[in-house]
């Protein structure tokens, strides 16, 4: 995306994203173009957005586009009322719904799994505190001691 409130007027905007557009053909990666030259949103980002469905956009021409343009093509220049755009679509799934009795299984099984950890941790905390283990690593850490102390205890 190049902004129009950063250009003092929309040719130079247009010939800027075209150069973007360019190299985008060209072979570099779009993501790495979005990142070096985009003045969106989304340029930290490669210029990638989540998922959206038909309708959810402000512009009109950017969604008619992203759900009219064919998976893996690159948009020719677009324009909104924010500035000019070119998108490529990565990957589209038809929208749908889950069914309430199904979603409620999924949710009933994610709690029971949740629930389960959680129990499962306190069991092993309960059992850390119950019988205490050591290991000959757990002291790793501590300093050795003084030669003085050592020695003091081997010469006798």
């Amino acid at each position: 995306m190049i902004s129009f409130a950063r250009h003092p007027d929309h040719n130079e905007a247009h010939d800027l994203l075209a150069a973007l557009g360019t190299r985008a053909l060209f072979g570099a990666s779009l993501p790495d173009v979005a990142r070096s030259g985009s003045e969106g949103p989304t340029a930290r980002s490669g210029g990638q957005r989540d998922w959206t469905h038909q309708g959810s956009l402000a512009s009109e021409t950017l969604d008619r586009a992203l759900f009219s343009q064919p998976v893996g093509r690159l948009s020719p220049i677009l324009e909104s009322a924010d500035g000019y755009h070119i998108i490529r679509v990565v990957e589209r799934q038809e929208f749908s719904r889950t069914i309430f009795l199904d979603a409620q299984k999924e949710i009933k099984a994610r709690i029971r799994k949740e629930r389960l950890k959680k129990r499962q941790e306190e069991f092993v905390e309960q059992l850390k505190e119950k019988y205490p283990v050591w290991t000959v690593f757990d002291n790793a850490t501590q300093k050795p001691k003084a030669v003085e102390e050592e020695d003091r205890y081997s010469r006798h």
